[in-house]
């Protein structure tokens, strides 16, 4: 691998790409999903997701062709209608370019950093535990003591 290619699959990491599919004429772009797109992306996405991990689109876009649509729709930006009058072949195209492009930022972003937060948050609560109190400052040493009643 060059030197520059190299570089090139770093920088993906940190400015993640788009994938884009020609689709009637139009360039459409796949990007990794924003926070404001979760919510709906995961409403629509449920009826298709065992199809998209198995990578079966053709039988995703011939069973839950709205499904498909909806997600492609949300993840894209793509206009209803215009989807609607493409080819189920083009359908397929650009829901395997939106779950590529989502496992992708999802393998190389969201995992490391739900990785490297958990292993600070475990080492955060290690150090609850810490070392003894200094003598004269237990719990003990500074209770008050309880009056009579």
């Amino acid at each position: 691998m060059s030197a520059m290619a190299q570089t090139d699959a770093g920088l993906e990491v940190f400015f993640p790409i788009a994938h884009i599919e020609t689709v009637g004429g139009r360039e459409i772009a796949a990007p990794p999903l924003k926070v404001r797109q979760y919510a709906a992306f995961q409403a629509v996405v449920q009826p298709i997701i065992g199809y998209m991990v198995n990578a079966a689109y053709l039988d995703a876009v011939t069973h839950q062709t709205e499904a498909c649509c909806r997600t492609v729709v949300v993840a894209t930006g793509v206009d209803p209608e215009w989807l609607g009058e493409q080819d189920p072949d083009d359908l397929m195209r650009l829901l395997a370019a939106v779950c590529e492009v989502q496992i992708d930022f999802f393998v190389r972003r969201l995992r490391p950093a739900q990785d490297a937060l958990g292993e600070r948050t475990r080492a955060l609560m290690a150090g609850l535990d810490g070392p003894p109190p200094l003598p004269g400052l237990s719990g003990t040493d500074t209770a008050l003591p309880s009056a009579p009643i």
